[in-house]
């Protein structure tokens, strides 16, 4: 168990320092739907925090994305996945389904996977999140979301090893 601790802690600190190394490189990224740049600037800055496990101060910067693009369903549901205020993860969770519409279809699978999960509806959560994968296979944001969600919720740690080492090789 500590040989596969430690080699996830090296996979997460080898995909922090290249996503920092390539934090300029568009190719790989999560198709995100807004009109504000002010918002996209903002997705962008919070998603590099919240991989570089500085949660809160990328949560920060969700909040105002979604202050200055409230259709921003990806901020939303991501917020929804990140806080750790319950009140929050539902009035969130309610926004993003509720602008749903607006956003992209790699975000609807995302919407659709997070917001499944966090009501533990586990099957259809699955099924999205695998579909999201199968369909956007170079997005490396979304391969270390689901290395994170499977981490996080579903206690699978051996699985998310090979969905961080995707995120590297992209």
């Amino acid at each position: 168990m500590k040989k596969f601790s430690f080699r996830l802690s090296m996979l997460c600190m080898v995909f922090i320092c290249l996503s920092a190394a390539y934090a300029s490189d568009r190719k790989g990224d999560m198709q995100v739907s807004t009109k504000s740049r002010e918002a996209r600037a903002l997705f962008q800055q919070g998603l590099t925090k919240i991989e570089a496990l500085h949660e809160q101060a990328g949560l920060v910067d969700w909040r105002k994305a979604v202050q200055a693009d409230p259709k921003f369903a990806l901020a939303h549901i991501l917020i929804t996945f990140f806080t750790l205020d319950p009140s929050e993860q539902v009035a969130e969770r309610e926004k993003a389904l509720a602008t749903r519409q607006f956003a992209s279809q790699e975000e609807k699978y995302i919407i659709d996977w997070l917001a499944n999960a966090s009501q533990s509806l586990w099957l259809p959560a699955i099924q999205s999140m695998n579909e999201a994968l199968q369909r956007y296979p170079d997005d490396k944001h979304l391969a270390w979301l689901a290395g994170w969600w499977l981490i996080l919720n579903q206690k699978q740690p051996a699985r998310a090893v090979s969905y961080f080492e995707r995120a590297i090789r992209i």
